[in-house]
């Protein structure tokens, strides 16, 4: 699983929560997408099998589907209550569902050391720095020799 969802439900809710693909009917175009979608925004829904697994669409009342592999998403209904609903790891192991809050004691994230926005910011800023010291370096040495 290369995604993590983490989803903090505080008062019951009608709602599916995934990573899929976005398609857009007007513009016919398609785009990565991870986030919530609440019931009511739900046309309908079809269950397809393709030789690459099975996936569930939703339709929705924006002229927009949503389409996520089976098992890559969350329907919570009210009935489900409060907590945090996770996909990804726990306790060092894959894990999809919810977790009641009395039974939370604390939440670790991995991060990163460096993000990649600063990662890159400093990757060029460590690279002008070391282009403009070649280039004082090289037109210093063109000056002495002439």
């Amino acid at each position: 699983m290369d995604k993590t969802i983490l989803l903090r439900v505080s008062e019951p809710s009608d709602l599916v929560v995934g990573a899929g693909v976005l398609f857009d009917k007007r513009s016919k175009e398609q785009s990565m997408y991870t986030g919530v979608i609440k019931r009511e925004m739900i046309d309908s829904t079809k269950s397809t099998t393709t030789v690459d697994g099975i996936y569930d669409i939703f339709w929705l009342n924006d002229s927009t589907r949503v389409v996520f592999r089976d098992g890559e998403y969350f329907s919570i209904n009210p009935e489900d209550g409060t907590g945090i609903w996770i996909k990804g790891e726990k306790d060092y192991k894959e894990f999809s569902g919810k977790i009641e809050w009395e039974d939370i004691n604390e939440i670790q994230r991995k991060t990163p050391l460096v993000s990649s926005t600063a990662g890159n910011v400093l990757l060029a800023i460590v690279g002008m720095a070391l282009f403009i010291f070649l280039f004082i370096a090289t037109s210093d040495l063109r000056d002495f020799g002439s």
